[in-house]
């Protein structure tokens, strides 16, 4: 009977709510029909309805629309429906000024992926974020995570790819692969993740390297660098305070250099020399630490050997300390967010793994302890504000093959075949 009560009762309700639904003239007078149907009768299925019909006839009415997405998430969410996750990337794509619905969002989407990433014993967590050829390891995320910058290799222009909505977007327009080539390569993110530093490579008789900044804005770049003595130079990293980019450079006679750039004036400082060591001298990885006072980077080991330490140079050049020695290979990875520590890659365990080493005031505090054991041949792409770590990871397979060919035809005799077997994918 109790049932029976309840069904007579909503029945006419709803009935009332469509009414209203039917005679509402504005956007705000539907929204509070929709909670309604929502959070007080318990019907997402008929809320999300009234949210569609919301967003279908008031887009312009942005605060309300936008809200009107999220809810329409949560509605989504209570029947277990994938669309909850394409209702939140709407808000990240069509409605990015409404500060706190994104903030909503992007909380959601974070909730909604976690359950898929695989947690680790130490209470970590590893998520793919981009997968496929696009997914180009030349660049690193926003302070803030939404974008990762990469190089568009379609065209060689410098582009952002956003987190949430896999939505990609160049933000120079003259790469070209016509003669001469000129394309991006690496770049960095300004602190406050309105600019990007890259290198842009020129692909003419003297080939060069030229620095640009370029806001994310897509306005026209500025020339910060240019020095046609130079043979090559590559961007590592901003400074915390916004006014000095981090490099490295390489003079035609074979010097090498850690170097800071103005960012205001393009002049240069060199910090450190490198004159003996050759091609495999440039730094796996360099950065600020986030206090600005410090930079860390790997280097080659003395005697000719290509295992590499990690070392730690002060901002002015003055003094500089040995972090991780050891036999093992030892590359930099990045700066803990709080600047207690460093993470840094190692195989000393017979593979590579991710460690790390506690600081203070530059100096070591005990022995590195591991993270995440067998990360594989990473790319280092660095933090965001939020602790967490960006790496990306080139899966490539090489085999040997045999082609029959007819030496006086030129035709094909034999398809190919693979030469060897054993060790497939690693010859």
């Amino acid at each position: 009977m109790k049932a029976i009560h309840k069904i007579s009762i909503l029945i006419p309700v709803i009935l009332l709510l469509t009414a209203q639904v039917s005679i509402a003239q504005t956007a705000e007078e539907l929204l509070p029909v929709a909670i309604q149907l929502e959070e007080v009768y318990g019907y997402p299925d008929k809320a999300i309805e009234v949210y569609q019909l919301i967003i279908e006839k008031y887009p312009e009415n942005k605060p309300v629309a936008a809200e009107a997405y999220i809810r329409m998430g949560m509605c989504y969410e209570k029947l277990g429906k994938a669309e909850a996750q394409n209702a939140y990337r709407m808000v990240l794509s069509k409605y990015a000024d409404q500060d706190e619905m994104v903030k909503q969002a992007r909380a959601r989407l974070a909730a909604l992926m976690k359950p898929e990433s695989p947690v680790l014993a130490n209470g970590l967590m590893v998520r793919k974020v981009w997968e496929g050829p696009e997914a180009d390891i030349m660049g690193e995320p926003s302070p803030d995570g939404r974008y990762l910058s990469y190089v568009d290799w379609e065209s060689g222009d410098l582009a952002i790819y956003e987190v949430a909505t896999g939505k990609k977007r160049r933000i120079t327009s003259s790469g070209t692969w016509e003669d001469p080539n000129q394309f991006a390569e690496f770049s960095s993110w300004s602190p406050d993740g309105k600019y990007l530093v890259y290198d842009w490579y020129h692909d003419e008789n003297p080939a060069w390297i030229d620095l640009y900044v370029i806001g994310v804005d897509a306005r026209e770049p500025r020339l910060l660098w240019h020095d046609e003595e130079m043979e090559w130079a590559q961007v590592y990293d901003w400074s915390p305070d916004g006014q000095t980019i981090l490099a490295f450079m390489a003079k035609k006679d074979n010097t090498r250099s850690i170097t800071l750039i103005n960012v205001s004036d393009g002049a240069t400082r060199v910090l450190k020399e490198f004159k003996e060591q050759q091609e495999a001298a440039w730094p796996r990885e360099m950065k600020f630490s986030p206090g600005g006072e410090y930079i860390a980077y790997d280097f080659l080991q003395k005697g000719g050997s290509y295992q590499r330490d990690v070392s730690l140079l002060s901002r002015d050049g003055s003094k500089e300390t040995t972090l991780v020695q050891h036999p093992s290979d030892d590359s930099f990875l990045g700066w803990m967010p709080d600047g207690r520590g460093i993470l840094f890659g190692s195989d000393r365990t017979g593979v590579l793994g991710a460690w790390s080493l506690p600081l203070q005031n530059g100096t070591p505090l005990g022995e590195p302890s591991l993270v995440k054991a067998d990360i594989g041949p990473l790319y280092s792409l660095g933090y965001t504000l939020d602790g967490s770590y960006y790496y990306g990871i080139m899966s490539r397979t090489n085999n040997v093959a045999l082609l029959e060919i007819d030496p006086v035809s030129g035709k094909v005799v034999n398809h190919q075949k693979k030469a060897i077997l054993q060790f497939e994918g690693n010859n």
